[in-house]
């Protein structure tokens, strides 16, 4: 069987798939590149790297800010270019065949809101927060740019040290709410607060809010599935915070896979 390359051009990341069938082959993510040059030496060294041969490939689609309007041969392949919210859909779908109904949160640099129903994806929204939000504010904060090392960072600290929690202001458990939600995201940082502590509750203030507002969304279209996809769904927090949004959403069913950053570029590659 023939291999399908998806591949989505970020505005901070190029991420590519090779499916083959309803199996990954390979993903990879590198930092995007300032021209299209480089895209042909990426794609190279994933082929090699896979043992894939070009006559092997029966698609190369792209997606992406980066990919609209490229029209130059890849491995001899014309490539087609995949409207973002389509790749994004195909891929939730990948990896959650059983919904047919739900709100899509890819949280690239930043957020975008997308209802799928059937297959058919409709941009309902988006947010000026998400991973670019977080890199900045973690480069001004704690001196690094890195999504891994913001999160082992953050593993050090806790964001109950920077933030006010509701355990914090109320004085018993209120039903149907989670004492680990933020009242005030940093509203309690001290100076003497550790990078640990500052990186999570950077962390918990990006996700949390992206949640709260796709909740909103989703019980105003009355939806009652949420996917998360992107960068950001990587985060060792977002389990945690998850946790809490189900105790106060205890009818919302929320889906989040490990492989949320290449989501994309793997709807890309098997959308048709």
């Amino acid at each position: 069987m023939k291999v399908k390359i998806g591949i989505d051009a970020g505005s901070t990341s190029t991420k590519l798939a090779a499916i083959r069938g309803n199996e990954i082959v390979d993903l990879l993510k590198v930092r995007s590149v300032p021209d299209d040059t480089d895209i042909y030496e990426i794609f190279d060294e994933f082929l090699k790297k896979n043992a894939i041969e070009k006559e092997d490939i029966s698609d190369i689609q792209l997606t992406g800010v980066g990919a609209s309007g490229f029209d130059k041969e890849i491995g001899g392949i014309i490539p087609k270019y995949i409207h973002e919210f389509t790749a994004d859909a195909a891929g939730a779908r990948f990896f959650a065949d059983n919904i047919d109904d739900f709100l899509l949160i890819s949280m690239g640099t930043g957020t975008t809101y997308i209802h799928v129903k059937d297959g058919i994806p409709k941009h309902v929204g988006g947010l000026g927060l998400g991973g670019g939000t977080l890199v900045g504010l973690a480069k001004y904060m704690i001196g690094t740019v890195k999504y891994k090392e913001i999160y082992d960072i953050a593993e050090t600290g806790s964001h109950g040290n920077v933030n006010i929690m509701l355990s914090d202001v109320a004085t018993n458990r209120i039903d149907g709410f989670s004492m680990d939600l933020t009242v005030s995201n940093f509203g309690k940082i001290e100076n003497d607060a550790s990078k640990g502590d500052i990186a999570s509750g950077l962390i918990n203030l990006v996700l949390e809010n992206i949640i709260q507002t796709g909740c909103l969304m989703a019980n105003n279209i009355g939806i009652k599935t949420i996917v998360l996809i992107g960068g950001l769904s990587g985060a060792n927090e977002i389990e945690d915070t998850l946790k809490a949004f189900r105790m106060l959403y205890a009818d919302m069913n929320f889906v989040c896979t490990t492989k949320g950053s290449h989501v994309t570029a793997i709807g890309a590659a098997v959308a048709e």
